[in-house]
């Protein structure tokens, strides 16, 4: 296990700097180790942690914190040593730090600019608006017999127009796993049921039963509609992560636009193939 986590640290170490795991270093941050000069603060010792895949983080940071230090001082030893080598100054390393610096930088502008729109108001109006466009759909609660055969539904029915007892009925004629339920579905939807189902429910009126038995793929029913009401709207908590992708998602399009809107682009040639191989 211990390899195993030594292994994941090499893997993430590199991405350390990465806005989303990094902790804002504050005055108040501990130094933990110093490598010459450079330090190595709790701050990045709790991003590298974080950073960590979720099957290694289930061992709390207390336990991991030694080998944690120990992957910053050697990643800090060998950057060093990198930069007294004139390393980071070669051309090819130049561009990768830059590409890295503005995949950081893109980062961090568009979570404080997408999160100062995140605001309660406006994931209320959206809710608000959301509620308004959708119509409120209609549930219905019905009860229903399975049988194998036409012939044994439309026995059922004749019987039930002498006992009126669906709930009894069921119980003692039903093949579905309802039967116990005295044949209750509970409500549903339109379009929740098979559609054969579904139209010949939504079709009754409150007490009713199917004068003729309805054929699905699961056999024959008898369907009696218990009652009909007014699906509730999702509630603003139920909705709210999704509101908070389509604000987001909103929010960096509208950003987006506006920085292309004034800068100078120009796409020159083709993009670039893979060498074969």
């Amino acid at each position: 296990m211990k390899r195993a986590v030594a292994t994941a640290l090499l893997a993430v170490v590199p991405f350390i700097a990465s806005p989303t795991l990094a902790q804002n270093q504050s005055a108040q941050d501990t130094v933990v180790a110093t490598v010459d000069e450079s330090n190595i603060y709790a701050s990045d010792v709790v991003a590298l942690y974080q950073s960590l895949p979720p099957q290694y983080r289930q061992q709390p940071l207390s336990q991991l914190s030694g080998e944690i230090v120990e992957r910053l001082i050697e990643q800090t030893l060998v950057a060093n040593a990198a930069r007294s080598s004139g390393l980071e100054k070669t051309p090819e390393v130049q561009r990768q730090i830059k590409m890295l610096t503005d995949g950081v930088l893109q980062q961090a502008y568009l979570e404080q600019k997408i999160s100062a729109q995140m605001t309660d108001e406006k994931l209320k109006e959206a809710y608000r608006k959301r509620i308004a466009s959708q119509p409120a759909a209609e549930e219905i609660r019905a009860r229903h017999i399975l049988l194998k055969t036409e012939e044994t539904a439309r026995a059922v029915i004749v019987e039930l127009e002498t006992t009126g007892d669906f709930a009894a009925a069921a119980k003692k004629h039903s093949t579905g796993p309802s039967a116990a339920q005295g044949g209750d579905l509970g409500f549903f939807s339109d379009g929740m049921m098979v559609p054969e189902f579904s139209k010949a429910a939504f079709a009754l009126k409150t007490g009713e039963i199917t004068k003729s038995p309805v054929k699905t793929q699961f056999g024959w029913h008898v369907i009696k509609l218990e009652e009909r009401r007014r699906k509730e709207a999702p509630s603003f908590d139920q909705v709210a992560p999704e509101l908070r992708q389509d604000i987001g998602r909103q929010a960096y399009d509208d950003i987006l636009s506006g920085l292309r809107a004034q800068a100078k682009i120009e796409i020159k040639g083709p993009s670039p193939q893979p060498a074969p191989k």
